[in-house]
C-alpha cells in the first residue's frame, strides 16, 4: 500500500514455518503489508489503514 493505494509488488520468498514466510526481497522497512486481502481488492485501489 502506498498513499492509500493498494500496489502489487513482486516478492521472493525464503523459508517458510507454515505460520509465517520470510520475504527476502521486495519491500523494505516501514512499508505496509496487506497479508489477507479482501478477494475483490485490485492494484490501485483506495485502501484505509487500520
Amino acid at each position: 500500500m502506498e498513499k492509500g493505494v493498494a500496489k502489487q509488488k513482486q516478492v521472493k520468498l525464503g523459508i517458510s514455518d507454515g505460520k509465517r514466510v520470510e520475504i527476502l526481497s521486495g519491500v523494505k522497512a516501514g512499508d505496509q503489508v496487506i497479508v489477507q486481502p479482501d478477494p475483490e481488492l485490485k492494484n490501485g485501489s483506495e485502501v484505509k489503514a487500520p
